[in-house]
């Protein structure tokens, strides 16, 4: 993927590359690390780069049929407080309004 990165951003008239490498393996990821020198001093300019950058790596990621997985969590309760209810349900007190 490091050169395919690359690849990527020196297709970026106002980007230049200067290194990307796979770091290692996080707890629920694969980790790299890209450095690329915006060549505009502009923060506009720099967020279009890196945008166009980040886009075209998705897709590259997608020619290749990578697909992310997204984190996900379920919550056990092991007790909730009583609940209070009224004596007319929501049915009855529409029921006697109408």
């Amino acid at each position: 993927m490091p050169k395919k990165v690359e690849k990527i951003i020196n297709a970026q008239k106002l980007a230049r590359f200067d290194r990307s490498h796979f770091r290692g393996f996080g707890e629920t990821s694969l980790e790299f690390e890209t450095v690329f020198i915006v060549l505009d001093p502009s923060y506009n300019v720099y967020m279009d780069v890196q945008q166009a950058i980040n886009l075209e790596i998705m897709e590259a990621f997608a020619e290749m049929d990578v697909r992310f997985a997204f984190p996900s969590r379920t919550v056990y309760v092991a007790s909730l407080p009583p609940v209070k209810t009224s004596r007319h349900t929501a049915l009855e007190a529409a029921d006697a309004n109408a």
